[in-house]
């Protein structure tokens, strides 16, 4: 039992290792980090116009944003689809996307310009 381990464990690090670094030895971001970037620029966006609508409404106009519940997001289903490096060093990265909204469900396949942050990716927008 214990000799077959440490090939197992050996070859799903190479496995791994090989699905996140491409031929020019550049990673890309997985799945789950690129959940996290878009569930992080959604979340930046939402509290921009929280932040448009307490200047030029007050807290009353938050208040009827809260009430309505379009301040509130869930992210249901985030799928990778492929990835590419771009000129300027980001990444290009189609995903899937299935979001939870007050008015009902939204589903889209876009693309996107993921960069690396050093702690982690951002999601700069679709392109």
């Amino acid at each position: 039992m214990k000799f077959w381990t440490f090939p197992l464990v050996v070859a799903g690090v190479a496995l791994a290792g090989h699905s996140l670094v491409r031929p020019n030895g550049v990673a890309e971001p997985d799945e789950t980090q690129m959940r996290a970037a878009f569930a992080g620029a959604l979340d930046r966006r939402v509290r921009s116009v929280i932040a448009f609508a307490r200047e030029t409404g007050g807290e009353e106009a938050v208040q009827r944003i809260r009430d309505a519940g379009t301040d509130r997001f869930a992210i249901r289903l985030f799928r990778k689809l492929s990835c590419g490096r771009d000129a300027d060093l980001s990444h290009v990265c189609a995903f899937s996307v299935d979001l939870d909204l007050v008015g009902g469900a939204f589903q889209r396949t876009l693309s996107g310009r993921f960069i690396d942050a050093g702690g982690g990716y951002r999601f700069a927008g679709e392109v």
